[in-house]
């Protein structure tokens, strides 16, 4: 391929099963189950939202920002 005109063959993938490769990642990445369980489900309901701006490529980034200590993997959220 070259040029600005590339296409991308894509083959579907069942949203569940997404899910759950995300999750897999993410818990690889030391997360726990509940926490790589949430973020894997808000990752791609926003990729089925048109949003994947803030989909499932994050977790590219989420692992680069673990991996030099931004991010804590086992971080769990609270609402005040």
């Amino acid at each position: 391929m070259s040029g600005n005109n590339e296409t991308v063959a894509s083959t579907p993938i069942d949203a569940e099963a997404l899910c759950a490769r995300v999750r897999a990642v993410i818990e690889g990445l030391g997360s726990p189950v509940a926490v790589a369980s949430e973020v894997a489900r808000h990752l791609v309901k926003a990729e089925l939202s048109g949003h994947s701006s803030h989909g499932i490529l994050r977790v590219p980034q989420y692992a680069r920002e673990i991996a030099a200590g931004i991010i804590d993997p086992a971080a769990e959220t609270t609402v005040v």
